[in-house]
Formats: structure tokens, sequence, C-alpha cells
């Protein structure tokens, strides 16, 4: 949301960068793997530059590490969450035991926050909006 991108770009004017964008060298570009909306605050404030890491890694790994930094995320709601995690069991055929030792949470609550995509889509809104809790 928008309030939240430009707390960011304040917190990055005050304080800098603390933590670099992600990207991976294509050619004779840059393609953007994690640090999006850092990319955008840093845009607000009229920057031309912003501290990178540029990856030798192969593109299925820094999709890898892209949805796992989204999870990571502290403001994601339990159905973003949810996706994130059925994404990347989708897209790296792995188990849900996989997932759990690769975020470091229990195979429970994988199991649990994924049970939230089988709710039906009204259900989903409210919990997504913080009006019900994941229980």
């Amino acid at each position: 949301d928008e309030a939240a991108l430009n707390e960011l770009a304040n917190s990055i004017k005050e304080h800098g960068l603390i933590q670099p964008i992600i990207v991976l060298k294509k050619n004779d570009s840059f393609i953007l793997v994690a640090g999006e909306r850092r990319l955008r605050a840093t845009q607000i404030l009229g920057k031309e530059n912003i501290l990178a890491f540029v990856s030798d890694s192969d593109e299925s790994k820094l999709r890898e590490l892209a949805l796992i930094e989204n999870i990571q995320r502290e403001n994601l709601n339990p159905i973003e969450l949810a996706n994130s995690y059925k994404d990347l069991i989708e897209v790296y055929n792995i188990t849900q035991e996989n997932l759990a030792e690769l975020i470091h949470k229990s195979r429970t609550q994988i199991t649990n926050t994924l049970r939230l995509l089988n709710l039906d889509p009204k259900t989903q809104d409210l919990i997504a909006s913080g009006k019900i809790s994941q229980g």
C-alpha cells in the first residue's frame, strides 16, 4: 500500500538503505529478484542509484530466494502467506516437510496455513483484512 511505501521511503531517507536489493545480471541489463519495495521507495526519494547485490545464481534459485524473502516479510497476511507457500511447493515440487525445513517453520504450521486456501473466498477476504483471525 502507498502509505507503507512512503513510510519505507522516509525510513530510507533517515537511516539509509540497510539491506541491498538483489539483482541478476542478464546480458546488458539487470533483473530485479528481491527488493521491489525498497527500489520503489528509493525512486520516490528521487534517487537514481541503489545499493544492490548482483547474484550469479541461476534464475530458478533466485526465484526461490525471492519467494522466501516475500514469506519472511512481516506484513504478509495469512492468505498471502498461504499463497506463497503454495507457490514454493508447486514451483519447486517440494513437500510441506521440505518447505518447513527451508523456511524454519514446523510442518504443522505450513499445513495449517495452507488449509486457509480451502476456505471460501469471502472467509479468505475476512482473514486477509484482519476482520477474523486465522484461528
